[in-house]
């Protein structure tokens, strides 16, 4: 899972899996879903972020291995 932000354009994007696109779903105006072909959601793309999260506090907790790194977005 990888989480981005880009404060430019105030969206985050969260990936679950690497895979292409196949299809996009719009689950309001600022939440939209994308799939991959067979119809798994790949990734989340929540726009205006910062009127819907806390993107000062937003902790980002990865497995690596035997070791847990949290990092913090700022």
């Amino acid at each position: 899972m990888k989480i981005e932000y880009s404060k430019e354009d105030d969206a985050l994007y969260i990936t679950l899996k690497e895979a292409d696109v196949a299809d996009t779903d719009e689950l309001t105006e600022d939440i939209i879903i994308d799939y991959d072909n067979g119809g798994n959601i790949v990734g989340i793309e929540v726009l205006d972020a910062s009127q819907h999260v806390d993107i000062k506090n937003i902790s980002i907790s990865t497995k690596l291995e035997s070791q847990e790194e949290v990092k913090t977005i700022r």
